[in-house]
């Protein structure tokens, strides 16, 4: 770095330094970017929350004073008359005057103020920390133009005498009236932020106040009257969607919605303005107004709440009370009224002549035009308002009061519905009491579970039936009414029918032997008379007691006696009992079977009746009954020792079906036996009662159909391998060939080294010379053959009867199969088309279950035999 060099940068740093000086000289602090620098000083910067007041003084106008009392305070209009003000607007206009910085306009900026409209200026916004400090601002001429290239021309008291440029948009709120800072909004900022609300219209009265314990969110309590909880949610859980409105009041949540909704209409630009006067006189307010204070003509509506726009309110902050009033209804023609003959814009005028035929005609919608205008008129209706903390008139529509007034008159709407609502996990004792006893029910044990005190012992319970009993109670919104009547008229006065529910009851929760002692009970329900499929309930939570109407299924709880709580679990046999014998009793007979294992091969084999004696049994039949028996189970019990005319009542003495399994333990052998009676009147269960206890108790109604069965024996016919088949003949066809007919088929070779197929036996050739073979069907009828089942068999062991036509000359068809390494032909012979009960088929019999008849699927047949030979021809 050369000597020139260095002197210039030592006289750079010259000037800067005596810039700054003279900078400060003339009394410029801060970023000088900024209209006010002083604001911006290191250190000593001021916020928005700093201001605790600000003037706006127009050269024509009223001045416009906002103050409040702290930081944390909401803004209130204190001149030219009191009211309380949007609180964004006034600090967006106070942020805006912090951040407000210069703009460079030096072709046109004059240092002359008045030049430029500021001597005087035209409007002075003035604001204020505390007594302490204050900055004024003063607006003058703007030029031409809108948005961001609009100029306003101001000066300031940190620049006295020096006009400055400034975007004007950024001060457009120091132009605002005083309606346009007002809070449109009048008592809520959130229905979140409320803690009490009340309503009064000089003869009915309600007030509620939100609980401000720890845990109990949204819980509201009714102080006038004195009716408790009140129902903070209705029938919508959820929130509704944000600009919805809501019309009608269903819970506080609503209530409390509809009075956050009540907003005073104001827009200039539509020439809309529903403020009325302010600083009226407290004559004008109770005699031209109905808006005395404490005795409005219509309603008082008073508000307790938290500010600020945190969910629930600044917590911090002191709470807020108002009271909105609604005073008398505006006089004149609403809006609707004054319209209604004046004609629509763009309408095409009507036919004249049309018009004129048509007067004399009856006009089918009069009476449903009618109302629709009355709606309307209705609709534009007004009520004169004012907060009862200022002397402000505005107007308000009818239809967003109405559903206030109609609280006053139905304040079932804001009582809570729940019958109980407890935690279930804190409840350890419950006595539920009829007119057939007590059952106690006690929650002991590590880990606990509910059991039954019988006397002085304990029984084991279902543990879902007391879960169930304490749900069906706290099912949210079980209350269909609150009755008027005394006890004695509900039913109440002398009723045996009630529970008992204790929290936390037991203290030595550990001890399962002993019965434990309990204080007086926490909830207690008492289950008066019915009425139009509802029951009157009286409920005491401690000293509070309330009578409700809920539905009548909640006595099924009360009158189910302690069957209805004990373990239903009933003494099957495990998985592995080997089940060696079955005897089944039903209507139509009994069957007795026997299960034999051999080479690893379980086969059941059937005793009775005496005509099926030796047959193999249908295994997977069997199998069915077994496992249903086995995974036998109940959902309510019916008694505990039914005496005889019980059990014929229940029909299971004798019994509809009874099972007796033999099950193979060790050596010895051990039979269950089960009964089944009738149905339910209500056809919803079967009575049913195992004959080794007394229980009688009931089952699903389709538990018995696997006892039903008909037939048990094994369907199968044939069981062969399809590929040791090397012969069938066919013989009859005598209805479809007009002549007894054979076919003769052999599975063989055609000529040496081709792949075996079906043709017609060499010997028989000559018979059917030019008959086209379909070896593919023949095929087809040989696989199916191999694995033949019936549908059902008609009779056992006594042949066939005439009328099934399986004799030599009525016969439609006999099917014979021989086997390699067999002589011995297996036959299979059809006849008659018979129906026997819901299945219909072809009589049939074989060689292999002489004096069986059994029944085969028409539809696989009917072709075969109706065809005749050409069935297997192309």
């Amino acid at each position: 770095m050369n000597f020139k060099t260095t002197y210039v940068l030592f006289g750079t740093l010259l000037i800067v330094i005596a810039i700054f000086g003279l900078t400060q000289m003339r009394g410029v602090k801060g970023d000088d970017t900024y209209v006010f620098p002083t604001m911006h000083e290191r250190g000593k910067e001021v916020t928005q929350k700093k201001i605790t007041k600000v003037e706006i003084a127009p050269k024509d106008g009223p001045k416009l004073i906002f103050e409040r009392a702290s930081d944390e305070a909401p803004w209130k209009l204190v001149s030219p008359y009191t009211t309380r003000v949007d609180n964004f607007q006034v600090n967006n206009l106070v942020d805006s005057i912090i951040r407000l910085r210069r703009e460079d306009v030096s072709d046109t900026l004059v240092r002359n103020l008045a030049h430029h409209g500021l001597e005087p200026p035209k409007t002075v916004v003035t604001l204020h920390q505390g007594t302490e400090k204050e900055w004024k601002l003063n607006l003058g001429d703007a030029t031409i133009g809108s948005g961001r290239s609009q100029i306003q021309y101001v000066s300031c008291s940190d620049r006295p005498g020096e006009p400055l440029a400034v975007r004007k948009q950024e001060l457009d709120a120091a132009a605002k009236s005083a309606k346009d800072f007002r809070d449109k909004g009048l008592l809520l900022e959130s229905s979140l932020n409320a803690l009490t609300v009340g309503l009064n219209d000089g003869k009915l009265e309600v007030s509620l106040v939100k609980s401000e314990e720890p845990g109990k969110d949204n819980a509201w309590q009714f102080t006038k009257p004195a009716y408790g909880e009140a129902d903070y949610h209705g029938d919508q859980q959820q929130m509704p969607p944000p600009g919805v409105p809501t019309t009608r009041v269903g819970s506080v949540r609503d209530l409390l919605t509809i009075i956050e909704q009540l907003k005073v209409a104001y827009n200039p630009e539509q020439k809309t303005d529903d403020f009325v006067a302010e600083n009226v006189s407290d004559k004008d307010l109770a005699e031209k107004y109905g808006l005395a204070k404490g005795k409005p003509a219509t309603l008082r509506v008073e508000i307790k709440s938290r500010t600020g726009s945190l969910l629930g309110g600044d917590k911090k902050a002191d709470p807020v009370v108002d009271a909105l009033l609604i005073g008398k209804k505006v006089p004149g023609e609403t809006k609707a009224a004054a319209k209604k003959d004046e004609p629509k814009k763009d309408e095409p005028k009507k036919d004249d002549k049309k018009d004129e035929a048509k007067k004399d005609e009856p006009k089918k919608d009069d009476k449903k035009d009618e109302p629709k205008k009355d709606d309307k008129a209705a609709d534009e209706e007004q009520y004169y308002v004012r907060l009862e903390s200022d002397n402000n008139v505005a107007r308000l529509p009818a239809k967003s009061i109405k559903p206030l007034l109609d609280v006053l008159t139905n304040t079932t709407v804001l009582r809570n519905k729940d019958l109980v609502q407890f935690d279930n996990g804190k409840v350890d004792a419950i006595d539920v009491q009829n007119a057939g006893g007590e059952v106690k029910l006690r929650k002991l044990g590590e880990p606990a579970k509910w059991k039954l005190l019988d006397g002085d012992k304990f029984r084991d319970v279902d543990q879902s039936s007391v879960t169930k009993l304490l749900n069906v109670l706290t099912t949210k919104r079980q209350v269909r009414d609150f009755p008027s009547k005394d006890d004695k008229e509900l039913g109440l006065a002398d009723s045996k029918n009630e529970i008992k529910i204790w929290l936390d009851g037991i203290k030595d929760k550990k001890d399962d032997k002993t019965a434990p002692k309990l204080d007086k009970e926490s909830i207690k329900l008492v289950f008066g008379a019915k009425n139009n499929e509802l029951v009157y309930i009286k409920r005491q939570l401690g000293k509070d007691t309330l009578n409700v109407a809920g539905p009548e299924g909640l006595l099924d709880r009360v009158t189910d006696g302690k069957l209805a709580y004990l373990d239903k679990t009933l003494p099957l046999f495990k998985p592995d009992d080997e089940v060696v014998k079955v005897v089944l009793t039903q209507p139509d007979g009994i069957f007795e079977l026997e299960r034999e294992k051999k080479d690893d091969k379980v086969t059941w084999t059937l005793k009775k009746p005496a005509d099926q004696a030796g047959r193999t049994a249908d295994r997977a039949k069997i199998e069915q009954i077994v496992d249903m028996l086995r995974n036998l189970h109940t959902d309510k019990l019916i008694s505990e020792k039914a005496g005889d005319p019980e059990l014929n009542g229940y029909r299971l003495s004798p019994p509809d079906y009874q099972a007796v399994l033999t099950l193979k333990k060790g050596d010895k052998t051990e039979d269950r036996t089960f009964l089944f009676g009738r149905e339910t009147d209500k056809k919803d269960g079967r009575y049913a009662k195992q004959g080794e206890r007394d229980l009688v108790f009931l089952v699903r109604p389709e538990v018995v159909e696997p006892l039903k069965v008909k037939d048990l024996a094994n369907m199968e016919i044939f069981s062969l391998d399809p590929k040791k088949i090397k012969e069938i003949k066919l013989s009859g066809w005598i209805a479809a060939e007009k002549r007894l007919t054979t076919l003769p088929l052999e599975y063989k070779e055609p000529k040496e080294g081709e792949p075996k197929t079906w043709d017609i036996k060499e010997a028989d050739k000559k018979n059917w010379q030019g008959f086209n073979l379909d070896a593919a069907k023949v095929a087809a009828l040989a696989q199916e053959l191999s694995k033949l089942s019936a549908t059902r068999f008609l009779v056992f062991k006594a042949g066939p009867k005439p009328e099934y036509k399986l004799d030599e000359k009525s016969r439609e068809l006999e099917i014979e199969i021989t086997l390699e390494g067999e002589k011995e032909p297996k036959t299979l012979t059809l006849g008659a088309l018979v129906g026997e009960g819901d299945a219909k088929g072809y009589a049939a019999q074989s060689n292999t279950l002489k004096g069986d008849v059994f029944l085969l699927p028409e539809q696989r047949f009917e072709k075969l035999i109706k065809d005749g030979s050409k069935y297997f021809s192309k």
